[in-house]
């Protein structure tokens, strides 16, 4: 029997009862800027919460500041990321053009 799908967003309350918290710490989590929900549905991407969970930060006594320098350097290395990949798309491309000319040149 296969299990039920995991959700990929999770509300306060949901948030709430993974971490073993009430609503009320969630809430001023969010006022804290500690964390932040989804600014269209204000719920949590599950990537996100694991993405927290696997950094092992404590979200107690961790400063807003730091929190948000980390975001950051996130979206920095995912841009750098996304630039990479467009590169080593284009090499590819490139690759494969000269190797079809090469072809074209020992058929003849």
């Amino acid at each position: 029997m296969s299990q039920p799908a995991q959700p990929t967003m999770l509300s306060c309350p949901d948030l709430a009862k993974r971490w073993g918290r009430d609503v009320k710490t969630i809430r001023k989590l969010i006022a804290e800027k500690k964390i932040k929900p989804n600014k269209i549905t204000n719920m949590f991407p599950l990537d996100y919460i694991e993405a927290i969970e696997k950094a092992d930060i404590d979200l107690d006594t961790v400063s807003a500041f730091a929190l948000r320098a980390k975001d950051r350097k996130i979206e920095q290395l995912e841009k750098e990321n996304a630039m990479l990949k467009s590169t080593l798309l284009q090499v590819a491309v490139t690759a494969n053009e000269v190797a079809a000319q090469l072809m074209k040149g020992q058929a003849v």
